[in-house]
């Protein structure tokens, strides 16, 4: 395996591992945000909550399957994949850093760059 493939495949593999921690992260705030709603109700007034955790967490866990399978394409050496997809992954994740933030279709691109949907 060339290293620029073993290079892409540890860095989707930690993209994957990144979404994860953010999707804990936003269940763990929608619990406390559950709990603080419980309190709240309980002294008889009337409360709304409006939380977005639970859908970003539901986000963060697609974009980690997403992640995952790409990583997966890339260690199966049958796959064929080019040194230019492979090029076109690492710079990507290069303007990233540059840039220090993670695109949620980051692992959309991926597989897009690879033509997974139609293998």
């Amino acid at each position: 395996m060339t290293e620029s493939r073993e290079k892409a495949i540890r860095r989707t593999k930690n993209l994957a591992y990144w979404f994860m921690g953010e999707m804990l992260k936003e269940e763990e705030r929608g619990e406390k945000e559950k709990e603080a709603f419980e309190k709240a109700k309980e002294t008889g007034e009337l409360v709304m909550m409006i939380s977005t955790a639970e859908n970003n967490a539901r986000v963060m866990k697609s974009c980690m399957k997403e992640a995952r399978e790409a990583a997966e394409f890339l260690r199966d050496e049958k796959n064929d994949i080019e040194e230019w997809q492979l090029a076109g992954i690492n710079a990507m994740f290069d303007q990233c850093n540059k840039e220090n933030m993670v695109p949620y279709d980051m692992p959309t691109a991926i597989k897009g760059l690879l033509c997974m949907q139609y293998r």
